[in-house]
């Protein structure tokens, strides 16, 4: 067994999103050390990362398994999940992980369980009332009408942009419906999108609320952003933090319609992709996270800060063939 008893050694999963490599850049500045995995042997954030490993995929029998012998081998000391497919298996397995001395940074089951359900997630918050996007649920035996379209469909579970279908019509709807099986619809909103990274204390009190607003996407990754202030939105997420019972980090999104009115749509019981915008303008998202990790008080942050454009772009990592043959991957060309 390794041993990195002297540093903070987080795992984290999902090492092939382009946004891991900033991620883990941040947290070696900060001093913990990172072990990143994926599925895939050429994901980028395993060149970037303290030690990297390839791992089966999370819908994979051998996936939990693959997962505790890394934390054993690599002395884990906390797991920071991204994927948000892998939050209720690991949850419901929290106890073999500190088998082996390490523990998950997540929120309970039944939090997950609403975070990665869009219509769980629409319940909860309509009893909670917490303004929503009003949002309808289509299966084979529910078809719901509408009168105004355009209507977006998409998975009741997933993330990212995949399998998301604007619908012009009702027969629209009724086609991605069949598509997809079961999916949730909503109306298209126009307005501005907002992702608001948040962090949760182990009570679930809000520690860190940092709104920013989208300037550009690709494939549904943000592209340009800006950080921004909204009162209301940012008393909303605190809300949401602690009666959804948040903990450690995640994102939570809405828009702010031409009216004005705050509308959410979804809650991702992790760390966002773009977290690092906030990052950059100051707010001390990592440093609480690593200082909530280590058992110690973490800097609690929900004010407003200097408005501060990201612009990203691509870069490239060069590596030789028996660096990308150290993860598995083979040359079949």
């Amino acid at each position: 067994m390794t041993s990195n008893t002297d540093r903070l050694t987080i795992l984290r999963t999902a090492s092939g999103s382009s946004p891991s490599v900033s991620q883990f850049q941040v947290f070696k500045r900060l001093g913990a050390r990172v072990v990143g995995v994926d599925s895939d042997p050429l994901s980028v954030g395993l060149f970037f990362a303290d030690a990297g490993y390839q791992v089966p995929r999370a819908s994979d029998p051998d996936y939990l398994d693959a997962l505790i012998k890394i934390c054993k081998k690599e002395s884990i000391n906390w797991f920071l999940p991204s994927l948000d497919e892998e939050f209720v298996l690991l949850a419901s397995n929290a106890k073999s992980f500190e088998a082996v001395g390490t523990r998950i940074c997540i929120s309970s089951i039944d939090t997950l369980r609403i975070c990665t359900d869009k219509f769980a997630t629409y319940e909860f918050f309509s009893r909670n009332k917490i303004p929503i996007v009003p949002t309808a649920i289509y299966t084979e035996d529910t078809k719901p009408a509408f009168s105004n379209y355009p209507q977006i469909v998409k998975p009741i579970l997933g993330r990212g942009s995949s399998n998301v279908f604007v619908a012009k019509s009702q027969s629209e709807v009724e086609f991605f419906g069949k598509y997809l099986g079961e999916a949730v619809v909503q109306p298209m909103i126009t307005g501005v999108e907002y992702t608001i990274d948040v962090l949760g204390s182990w009570s679930s009190e809000p520690l860190i609320i940092a709104p920013r607003k989208r300037l550009a996407t690709d494939s549904g990754i943000s592209m340009k952003g800006i950080t921004a202030w909204h009162e209301e939105m940012v008393y909303w997420a605190g809300e949401i933090i602690k009666r959804l019972k948040i903990i450690g980090p995640a994102n939570i999104q809405c828009f702010v319609t031409k009216q004005g009115e705050v509308l959410f749509t979804e809650v991702n019981a992790r760390l966002a992709g773009t977290s690092i915008l906030s990052q950059g303008a100051g707010v001390p998202l990592f440093e609480s996270l690593i200082a909530l990790l280590n058992g110690k008080e973490p800097l609690k942050y929900i004010h407003p800060v200097d408005e501060r454009i990201m612009l990203r772009y691509w870069s490239e990592k060069f590596i030789t063939i028996n660096e990308a043959q150290k993860y598995g991957w083979k040359n079949n060309a």
